[in-house]
């Protein structure tokens, strides 16, 4: 009887063993993904950026709004 209470116990450390590598293992792909869509959103805001700068009309609005010295503007 208590070889029967050991492999319940083994079977048991198995299962919570493999259970929480497979948790780590989605939890490493996903902290992953999560970065990868954080640099694709950053990218596209450089872009964004980089293409409303084209405009000159928007670059002086930008300057004077962004100014230093409220006064001169």
């Amino acid at each position: 009887m208590p070889a029967d209470g050991m492999l319940i116990l083994m079977v048991i450390l198995v299962f919570v063993a493999v259970a929480a590598l497979t948790f780590a293992v989605a939890m490493f792909l996903d902290q992953r993904s999560a970065q990868a869509r954080l640099l694709r959103e950053r990218l596209a805001s450089v872009e964004r950026a980089s293409a409303r700068e084209s405009n000159p009309d928007l670059a002086l609005l930008r300057d004077e709004m962004l100014s230093q010295i409220p006064a001169i503007d």
